[in-house]
């Protein structure tokens, strides 16, 4: 499971890797891990070129034994015999949709600017939540989502750091499920806020809960 680039040049420039090495005009290289691939050049007429119904081989290490894994044959489809070959400047790329594999890492960067998670809505929720709202940090709104174990009243309240309350997002009865709300960023007289931390508090029967967000103008 690899990406790969051939490009090509407009002299010999190397062999491939076979035990009688065949001069090439190309190299192959494995882009995913940054290094020459092994291949094999069938070269008909000999002039190291890579020339119609040629035939290039690419081969990888499993377990100790190197095996074919691609190969690419050049067509001449003008059926006339005057296609053009690869020339200096072109490349030729093979890429796939991989797994993550042994020794692979996934990075992440060190603000989690949106992750959306939201349950399966088929399925009944039994339990109260209240999730991180995305984006965060924001500008101009955030989404805050939250689930509901029964109906009943719900309340969301935004309050700054101080603890006063600058927006009521929510005040209504609702069925228990799931629910989703934005802010966009302003009070309850529509004026827009500053950037700072700010609280966002759910209550519906006995279950509150508060969460931090971040606004930055």
């Amino acid at each position: 499971p690899a990406d790969y680039e051939i490009e090509f040049f407009d002299q010999i420039i190397g062999t491939d890797s076979s035990s009688t090495p065949v001069d090439v005009n190309f190299t192959v290289v494995n882009i995913t891990e940054n290094r020459p691939a092994n291949f094999r050049f069938q070269d008909r007429n000999g002039d190291g070129f890579w020339s119609s119904m040629e035939r290039i081989r690419i081969r990888e290490i499993f377990e100790g034994s190197e095996e074919k894994t691609w190969l690419v044959t050049l067509m001449d489809t003008t059926g006339t015999g005057d296609g053009v070959a690869p020339g200096e400047g072109d490349v030729f790329q093979i890429k796939t949709t991989k797994p993550f594999r042994s020794g692979d890492v996934f990075r992440f960067p060190e603000v989690i600017t949106a992750i959306a998670f939201w349950p399966d809505e088929t399925n009944s929720p039994y339990t109260y939540s209240l999730l991180q709202n995305y984006p965060n940090p924001f500008n101009p709104e955030t989404t805050i989502q939250y689930s509901l174990a029964a109906s009943g009243r719900v309340v969301i309240h935004i309050y700054n750091i101080l603890g006063r309350k600058v927006r009521t997002l929510v005040d209504d009865v609702q069925e228990e499920g799931f629910h989703k709300v934005q802010w966009d960023g302003k009070d309850n007289f529509g004026r827009n806020i500053a950037s700072g931390i700010y609280l966002y508090r759910i209550r519906s029967g006995d279950f509150v809960y508060t969460r931090k967000l971040l606004l930055l103008r």
